[in-house]
């Protein structure tokens, strides 16, 4: 008896310590692998993989690890043929990985993990520190004594740390490159001194917002045959040979990158800019020679002020720099240098200087000293494009190729290139969509990856290569259609024949948003955004299919840059926009445009393309622009971009606008300059239309929100998400946001969106995939109802409930002339004295799934009307 009431204590406990349980997000994938590339023709890759890390006791141990940006670290223990995520990774500050060491002594490991990512090339990830494990990866603490130093890494404070190097005999000997400078460490750790210090200060963004160079410390290395020698890189390679003692480092500057430059035709030798930041190097040691290669990139400027980019890679062969190759190593097509050389890499195996591994889209191959090369994997053929990683095994029987479709393995005895990306779940998805009209259907898009759809069992891809962006939308009239934007132009993709055809429409380049009006007989309107463009787009369209029409412009000229854009389905003739300059100074606001009266039947060619303020076509639009309580926003509303707004679906004068900043200025003087006491607000709220703003971000953390949306038909139920990949949650009975799923992936948030088919809140990762969260089950939201508590009317609306919906008694819900799609499980309970009156409307579940009913109560009675049996005429089912 003793031991049953000690179990039911267990049970007990459990009940009490782990109450979320049944509200976690559940990942859906993609997942590498032979299951998710079977369906395709070949294998679209995966996500970003930016370093690889084998165990010095490799292949004995056979353990590799790999990271990500956004996707976390990951573990092989088969030599890389399956991997598996490392769990006490992907709930840091950041999941993303930038650099692994590992060291071995006496049978214990330590790894070491940098976060964050490797430049300030979106999407830019600041470092949260350095972090430790010495149980193999079961768990890692943050190696808080460098993470302190100048102020901290952390997320907020904009850093980089880029390399960690371990001296090979001594693992109490490290070095660690960042944007402060390089880092030096002889006791584990415990203690540090910065030893190399370039003397650049940071940009200003103000004056440069787009400035994309960082300073600081780039790399590190140990010479394997001294380890006493140590080399750095940042605007030039480095030299100690003094254990890296502070002061003793010397340049050893590359003189000679012009010797074999192209000429232009008519003007001799064109100006040749080296891009003297970030360089890449190996040391290999053969016969008592260090050999550095070095990868450098070039901007050649010819006639007309032409940029082009050249890509080659040095060696220093214990005396001098000589030039490995004269020939460009840049792939045709991809002649741009938007990366810089940070995407250059090149590895080696130990002691052998004579095979070489270089790449940046493509990669190269040498077998004599970098004198001749040969492609080893070409731009769209035997492995993913974008090299970000080469390593090779200690033994130097294989390389690993990190790329922008995930892991790709080079067998040296074989010469062989196969993918490796089985177990692998970091896809980046710039976004996702869910269908209205089928069950679990979702399509997603990524970068460099093309656009996939899931049928709710598995993802099929679509054979659409490059990259996916976010205009994703699931056509409300045809269930096995939906829309994607690959390499911005926007396609149509037929989901039972397994076919696309493109959209010619004159909005149809780099479409970055789109909307689909939801009501039967609007679905032929479409709206739409670029990406950067302050326009909107607008067409009625006959021909649904293709969608080849004339668009008409629906905005004015004073808008800089549309961040996004909202229709709330309880007034499809409001348009919602949220603005962003792109710099320090901004409008940074919220504006409503009327289009009530928006049918392109009743315009003359006269209105096509004109803005909106500068003719009588659409003259109906408001500034909403958020401004904090006075005595905190004294001038500060330049620090408050908007970067999304959600309206209430029973009252439009309520709406909340998240605040997401740019990470650039999140510690500039100039806010503290302007801003009293330098908060930051996250998300404010109106109760009247837009007229006054209060606070209502209590309950999160001091990251910008990039997503707030509100569950329809609920009791005001919001859910938003933070930029380091965070999702909070708060209804009309709480006073304060509650964070949803802690155990959630850390990963960036690109898209949220409530399914009212299947009543699941679905998210996209920019690293991690899509995953969900089941609304009836999490337990802020179950049994949460939409009370009605006065005569209520709902006028020709499409309306999606999201909870349980309550007529008080006394009361009276009427619908009219409406659409009301009502979530899986969910019901309308009609109190004693209370009615419900449907007039001319359409009570149904879009996907079919089963919705419980009106319950109607009669005294202490009461019955329940099923759907199918809803048959009297006052109400219509689908």
């Amino acid at each position: 008896m003793r031991e049953i009431m000690r179990f039911l204590y267990i049970i007990f406990l459990l009940f009490i310590v782990l109450p979320g349980l049944h509200g976690q997000f559940v990942p859906l994938g993609p997942v590498g692998g032979p299951s998710y590339n079977a369906a395709a023709l070949k294998s679209n890759g995966t996500g970003q993989i930016h370093c690889i890390a084998f165990h010095p006791d490799y292949p004995k141990t056979n353990l590799i690890l790999a990271g990500s940006v956004y996707g976390g670290l990951w573990k092989s223990t088969d030599g890389g043929n399956t991997w598996s995520m490392v769990d006490a990774v992907q709930h840091l500050e950041v999941n993303s990985v930038n650099d692994i060491a590992m060291s071995y002594s006496e049978g214990k490991t330590t790894i070491y993990i940098a976060t964050g990512s490797s430049n300030r090339h979106w999407p830019w990830v600041p470092s949260c520190g350095v972090y430790v494990s010495t149980d193999m990866g079961e768990s890692f603490t943050p190696l808080s004594s460098f993470n302190r130093l100048n102020g901290g890494f952390r997320f907020a404070a904009q850093k980089l740390v880029t390399k960690i190097a371990i001296h090979p005999t001594d693992s109490r000997i490290l070095f660690i490159a960042s944007s402060d400078g390089l880092y030096r460490s002889t006791n584990a750790g415990r203690t540090w001194k910065l030893v190399l210090q370039e003397d650049e200060p940071e940009p200003d963004y103000m004056t440069n917002y787009n400035a994309t160079e960082t300073p600081g410390i780039f790399s590190v290395a140990f010479s394997p045959s001294n380890p006493r020698v140590i080399y750095a890189s940042g605007k030039e390679i480095y030299r100690s040979s003094r254990a890296g003692a502070e002061g003793t480092f010397s340049a050893m500057p590359i003189t000679d990158f012009d010797e074999n430059a192209p000429r232009s035709q008519s003007s001799g030798m064109p100006s040749v800019q080296l891009q003297t930041r970030h360089f890449n190097f190996k040391v290999v040691s053969h016969n008592g020679t260090d050999h550095i290669f070095c990868t450098a990139l070039a901007v050649y400027t010819t006639e007309g002020n032409k940029k082009n980019y050249y890509y080659r890679v040095y060696h220093h062969n214990g005396k001098q720099w000589e030039t490995c190759s004269t020939a460009n190593l840049l792939n045709q097509g991809n002649n741009n240098g938007a990366d810089g050389v940070e995407f250059c890499k090149i590895d080696c195996p130990p002691g052998n200087p004579y095979l070489l591994i270089t790449g940046r889209t493509e990669s190269r191959i040498s077998t004599d000293l970098g004198k001749t090369w040969k492609t080893l994997t070409d731009y769209c053929g035997n492995a993913h494009a974008d090299i970000r990683e080469i390593k090779f095994s200690p033994d130097g029987s294989m390389a690993l190729l990190g790329t922008d479709g995930g892991i790709y393995k080079y067998d040296v005895a074989t010469g062989a290139v196969t993918e490796q990306n089985n177990g692998l779940s970091i896809s980046m998805c710039h976004g996702m969509a869910t269908s209205p009209l089928h069950p679990y259907h979702i399509a997603a898009g990524y970068q460099d990856n093309g656009v996939d759809w899931y049928d709710g069992t598995r993802w099929i891809q679509t054979n659409l290569t490059g990259d996916g962006y976010p205009a994703l939308w699931w056509d409300r009239k045809e269930p096995n259609k939906f829309y994607c934007s690959v390499n911005w132009s926007l396609m149509g993709i037929n989901t039972t024949r397994r076919s696309h055809q493109a959209v010619s429409t004159g909005c149809n380049s780099a479409v970055e948003q789109l909307y689909q009006f939801p009501q039967p007989g609007r679905t032929h309107e479409f709206i739409s955004r670029k990406n950067g463009d302050k326009k909107i787009y607008y067409t009625s369209n006959s021909n649904h299919a293709t969608l080849h029409d004339e668009w008409i412009v629906i905005t004015d000229p004073w808008v800089h840059s549309v961040r996004n854009f909202l229709i709330p389905n309880i007034a499809p003739h409001h348009l919602y926009i949220t603005t962003f300059s792109g710099g320090f100074w901004n409008d940074a606001l919220l504006r409503r445009y009327d289009l009530e009266h928006l049918d392109r039947k009743k315009y003359d060619s006269d209105c096509r393309n004109t803005p909106l303020c500068t003719t009588d076509c659409y003259r109906d639009y408001k500034y909403l622009c958020p401004e904090v309580p006075a005595e905190k926003f004294n001038g500060c509303k330049n620090f408050y971009p908007a970067s999304s707004v959600a309206i209430s679906s029973a009252d439009t004068n309520k709406m909340w606008v998240a605040i997401s900043y740019d990470e650039k200025f999140l510690n500039h003087p100039r806010y503290t300059e302007l801003c009293n006491d330098g908060y930051r607000y996250r998300l404010l709220r109106s109760t009247d239309g837009g007229e006054h703003w209060e606070n209502d971000d209590k309950g999160i953390p001091e990251y910008p929100v990039e997503e707030v949306i509100y569950v329809d038909g609920s009791d005001d139920a919001l859910f938003c998400c933070t930029k380091n990949g965070r999702i909070f949650y708060k209804n009309a009975q709480m006073d304060s946001w509650t964070e949803v799923d802690p155990a959630l992936p850390r990963s960036r948030i690109t898209k949220m969106e409530v399914n009212y088919c299947t009543n699941r809140l679905y998210i996209s990762t920019y690293g991690r995939g899509v995953f969900y969260l089941d609304l009836l089950s999490y337990p802020p939201h179950r049994n949460q109802r939409l009370t009605i508590a006065d005569n209520t009317v709902w006028y020709n609306r499409y309306c999606d409930i999201g909870s349980d919906v309550l007529i008080k008694s006394g009361n009276e819900l009427r619908i009219t002339g409406s659409w009301v799609n009502v979530c899986r499980g969910c019901q309308i309970i009609i109190e004693p004295g209370a009615s419900l009156v449907v007039e001319n409307s359409t009570l149904y579940n879009t996907c079919g799934e089963a919705w419980r009913g009106i319950v109607v109560s009669e005294g202490t009675n009461s019955k329940i009307i099923l759907p199918e049996n809803i048959r009297d005429g006052e109400y219509k089912s689908w």
